[in-house]
Formats: C-alpha cells, sequence, structure tokens
C-alpha cells in the first residue's frame, strides 16, 4: 500500500489502513528514534502518540503528500519530540544535581558553622573567665571597675530581671542596668573577636 492510498484510506477511517500505517512505519521509526535516545520503550510510546497525531492531521486535511512522504513527515515530528524530551530529561538531571550540590554545600555549611560555633564557645568561656579574674584583681587593688562577668552571669546565666541586676548592682533603674549590660556584651564579644582572629 503506497502513501496515496494510506492517506484516501484515512480519510474514510477505514481501520486495515490504519493498522497498515502503524505496522508500515513502526520498525524504521523506532530505530530512528534510538538513534537520538536509545529509550525504546518511551520511543514506542512516543511513536503510538505520533501516528495519532498524524491521522489527526489527515483528517482534518493538514498533510498534503505534495510536501513530504509519510515516513519524512512522521521522522521530522519524531525527532523534534525526542529532543524535546532529551532536553527536559537533561534539565531535569541537571537540576538533580544542582539540588545535590547545593545540598553538600549545605552539608558542609553546617558542619563549618557547627565547628565555628564551637571555636566559639570555647574562646567564649575562655574570655568570661578571663574578664573574671581581672576584674576581680583590679576590685582587690581598690580600684572603681564595671563589674561586667557578674552584671553577665546575672542576666545571662541566672536569666535575673533587669529591675533585679539594677537592685543588686546598685543603678537607678532597669533601663541603666540595661545599657550597661549591652555595654559589656559588646566588650566580651570584642574581646572574643580579637581572641579568634589570633587563632
Amino acid at each position: 500500500m503506497n502513501d496515496q492510498e494510506i492517506i484516501d484510506g484515512l480519510k474514510i477511517d477505514d481501520q486495515e489502513v490504519i493498522k497498515d500505517l502503524y505496522f508500515k512505519h513502526r520498525d524504521y521509526s523506532i530505530r530512528f528514534m534510538n538513534d537520538i535516545d536509545r529509550d525504546e520503550e518511551s520511543n514506542r510510546g512516543l511513536y503510538n502518540d505520533v501516528v495519532l497525531l498524524f491521522i489527526e492531521n489527515v483528517s482534518r486535511n493538514k498533510f498534503f503528500l505534495n510536501e513530504a512522504s509519510i515516513q519524512t513527515y512522521l521522522n521530522s515530528i519524531l525527532k523534534r519530540w525526542v529532543w524535546k524530551r532529551v532536553r527536559d530529561k537533561k534539565k531535569a538531571d541537571d537540576n538533580i544535581e544542582a539540588l545535590k550540590s547545593m545540598q553538600e554545600d549545605f552539608d558542609d555549611s553546617e558542619k563549618q558553622q557547627d565547628e565555628i560555633k564551637s571555636r566559639q564557645l570555647t574562646i567564649l568561656r575562655k574570655e568570661l573567665e578571663l574578664l573574671r579574674m581581672e576584674e576581680k584583681k583590679r576590685k582587690d587593688t581598690g580600684k572603681q571597675i564595671t563589674e561586667c562577668y557578674k552584671m553577665l552571669q546575672l542576666f545571662h546565666l541566672k536569666k535575673k530581671k533587669l529591675s533585679e541586676i539594677a537592685s543588686m548592682m546598685s543603678y537607678t533603674n532597669a533601663d541603666n542596668a540595661k545599657n550597661q549590660i549591652s555595654r559589656c556584651r559588646a566588650k566580651l564579644r570584642k574581646r572574643v573577636l580579637e581572641s579568634m582572629k589570633r587563632k
């Protein structure tokens, strides 16, 4: 059965012609697709879709033999659709790789952050103890000092309210105690950062 006979049969919905069309072009079309992307199962499904589209186009007078043979027409659609699938698959693979890479970066970053936090905590403890010793030494020599260690201990470790700290440390009100705690925290933070730079 030649191309024109197939076209004529499709226009009257001849089932034998449809069957002949399907089997006549199937093997070549699948080999053609396999040369682009060897995914035989997907290619068989794609071939079925393209044959249905072709039959629909013939019934709507959207296919003319003088423009291309049936096989050439099928090839042009199959090629376009297979390449689209390949691009979509590559894009999906690239997205998966990107996500994996981002996850690895995140894991590395999280690990680094844990190491930094652990190091900061060690230095913070050391600097806090040095601050306590320095303040005690200065106080023992009779010098007037701001007791940052005691204030930070009351606020952060003993969870005292600002009003309680103000009373215990002889500040006129809670706001003054709050401001002094902020200055003490800034002082300690500066010491920690300088210590980290020296490491």
